[in-house]
């Protein structure tokens, strides 16, 4: 029994060490990841708002430009508060912010309005998540294609 309880302590030590170095070598090299690796890792689309803005440092400057809005419209820079305020908004108006990258609002699914007009949206796909969106405004942006909202 005392064999097996200090094996099982020197493998967690073993695991301890490597995650350790690996933190060492991520943060020598930079950020570890690049922007676009943080943000095409798989399940983007079940991501929170929260995982969004803990990444911020490692975005795209669009994308990080998002998630700033969305803190301003928060009232908060902390990322657990500012997901659990915008998780429960119905409505959202982010018009004329400069706005192109959507990605960060595909978790707020209880929003049924949101206005995104006069930005620089050019991809909507991130919005196909928002189930319960019944008003919609994207007038004056750089939309081509909006089969992402046709179901």
């Amino acid at each position: 029994m005392m064999t097996v309880i200090v094996a099982r302590k020197y493998m967690n030590l073993r695991k301890l060490i490597v995650v350790a170095f690996s933190a060492i070598v991520l943060g020598l090299s930079g950020n570890g990841l690049s922007a676009k690796a943080v943000e095409t890792q798989a399940g983007n689309s079940r991501r929170t708002f929260a995982d969004w803005c803990r990444q911020k440092a490692y975005l795209n400057p669009e994308t990080k430009y998002t998630v700033e809005v969305l803190l301003k419209q928060a009232r908060t820079t902390d990322c657990n508060a500012a997901d659990r305020k915008l998780s429960l908004f119905k409505e959202l108006y982010l018009n004329d912010r400069q706005i192109s990258e959507l990605k960060p609002l595909a978790s707020l699914t209880n929003l049924t309005h949101i206005e995104l007009d006069k930005n620089k949206i050019s991809d909507i796909k991130p919005l196909a998540s928002l189930t319960n969106l019944s008003k919609i405004d994207l007038s004056r942006n750089k939309i081509s294609n909006i089969k992402p909202l046709q179901s």
